[in-house]
């Protein structure tokens, strides 16, 4: 597995969060095997080109030489610099996903992922909308805009809480999905509205939501959220159910079959037809 990581900032160019958790990722990935190329922004004195390590490699480049006039067009010219990079990269070495941090970044991920045929994973580390608790200038517009488009090819959006994030998680990287959201809802009570709709939003293209969780059915969350994620979903989206069938035990009891079903439910909630569980159709 190679993967391809796009970032305007990686150490030593800190500008927010993304840089720190970046460097976690990709020193993460490398641990297991995974070989990660980095592309992004020139910065100081730091090596254009490094290998700090086995499994990672990291490539700064730097602007064209016309200077931009303001952010979204120096943002422009370093999205160009960087996919072309990123391609001269790949050059006998291709890239099994790509992997697009924040908005800033959108235009390159896109057109790396389109122009090698591979799938592209996206990662919003914090909405414009939320950042500023709302969009109060043409600029914020802009980039809100963007992150919706970056969004906007997902055919599903998965919501879950807890543990079975991360099985779903590895369960959509081990297979090479990337026309699937996952959404994680950690807070249940009281339910959060406003936020949950803002999220579907960005999903506008996806015709289904599936709400997955490792209990059965008629446990777990499922029933007393349904009716809240039929009303926060778009009108066209179905809404649908993945997980254990309905049981008057909240486990089975049996180590082999709770693995089996737990491969069960995962496969459900990505599975091409919804078929599993209880579905509530669109408005």
């Amino acid at each position: 597995m190679h993967v391809l990581m796009l970032s305007w900032e990686y150490p030593p160019r800190i500008v927010g969060g993304i840089a720190r958790h970046l460097y976690d990722l990709a020193n993460a990935l490398a641990d297991q095997g995974t070989k990660v190329t980095v592309v992004t922004a020139a910065f100081g004195d730091a090596p254009g080109y490094e290998e700090p390590r086995e499994n990672l490699r990291i490539a700064r480049t730097a602007l064209g030489s016309v200077w931009p006039y303001d952010f979204e067009s120096e943002i422009m010219h370093l999205n160009f610099a960087l996919a072309a990079e990123a391609i001269r990269l790949a050059a006998g070495d291709p890239y099994d996903v790509v992997h697009a941090h924040d908005w800033l970044v959108a235009y390159a991920g896109n057109t790396v992922a389109r122009a090698l045929g591979v799938p592209l994973v996206s990662t919003i580390h914090q909405t414009e909308i939320g950042r500023n608790n709302g969009l109060h200038s043409l600029e914020q517009q802009y980039i809100h805009n963007v992150e919706w488009w970056l969004t906007y090819q997902s055919s599903r959006v998965i919501v879950c809480s807890g543990k079975v994030y991360y099985d779903l998680a590895a369960y959509r990287r081990e297979n090479k999905i990337d026309d699937i959201a996952i959404v994680r809802l950690e807070q249940q009570y009281p339910f959060p509205h406003a936020a949950f709709k803002a999220e579907i939003a960005k999903y506008a293209k996806a015709n289904e939501v599936v709400w997955c969780q490792e209990e059965p059915q008629n446990q777990g969350a499922w029933y007393r959220l349904r009716a809240y994620l039929r009303a926060d979903s778009l009108d066209s989206q179905v809404v649908a159910f993945a997980g254990r069938p309905v049981s008057a035990s909240p486990a089975v009891g049996y180590a082999a079959k709770h693995v089996a079903e737990q491969k069960q439910l995962i496969e459900d909630a990505f599975a091409e037809k919804l078929v599993a569980g209880e579905m509530i159709v669109a408005h």
